[in-house]
């Protein structure tokens, strides 16, 4: 190899190893307070906790100027710009924790997975759909909750007064309700009432399960 050819190989290959990689374990934090409500998309993983307004992204290998963050009619919006997979993108890539007062919307969707702990909720509505998941501990006094297309919510350790829950297409919903509970399950979805409400209205259709106890 001449000392020409070999220069230019080994300028090629410096070149190579300098090109800037995204940051790695990168922790931001977003001045965004007054909402009401969430909203998560696109498999990205919430950690909600009860407190004054804070919300911080911890990015694991992807760049975190991928996720996007908003608030939009008292709602906050997680998502991310490019295309979800989630056969191909693990939802850990991005960890958004977000503190705020009592909300009273939470809705996850596209792979999205919310955790909450220690929330104490007065009129709740849930939303979950299209492969998301909703788990959350604490109290609410109501509770409306809807769950679609393969979506799973967990509400046995979230104690709540009264709930009123509809299920369809191969989700599922377990919630706990003291004094009453509507639940609709169809298409392969099924719904789990805990709790023995005193008034309690049950239907399915379509191979939709519902249970109680």
């Amino acid at each position: 190899m001449s000392r020409t050819l070999f220069l230019a190989s080994a300028t090629l290959i410096v070149g190579m190893t300098a090109l800037p990689h995204p940051a790695a374990g990168e922790t931001r934090s977003y001045p965004l307070t007054g909402f009401t409500g969430i909203s998560v998309a696109s498999g990205v993983s919430v950690k909600l906790l009860e407190g004054p307004f804070s919300v911080t992204v911890d990015a694991d290998s992807k760049p975190i100027d991928e996720i996007t963050l908003k608030v939009n009619k008292g709602i906050l919006e997680i998502n991310r710009k490019n295309h979800f997979s989630i056969v191909t993108s693990p939802r850990r890539d991005y960890v958004v924790t977000v503190r705020a007062p009592p909300l009273s919307s939470i809705s996850a969707a596209s792979g999205s997975e919310i955790n909450g702990a220690g929330l104490r909720m007065e009129d709740l509505t849930l939303v979950v759909s299209s492969g998301a998941s909703i788990e959350l501990t604490g109290t609410c006094s109501s509770l409306q909750a809807t769950a679609s297309s393969g979506a799973q919510l967990t509400g046995d350790k979230l104690a709540c007064r009264s709930v009123r829950t509809e299920a369809s297409s191969g989700s599922e919903i377990v919630v706990r309700a003291s004094e009453a509970a509507t639940a609709s399950a169809s298409s392969g979805a099924s719904i789990r009432i805990i709790g023995s409400p005193s008034r309690l209205n049950m239907s399915s259709s379509s191979g939709g399960s519902v249970t109680s106890g």
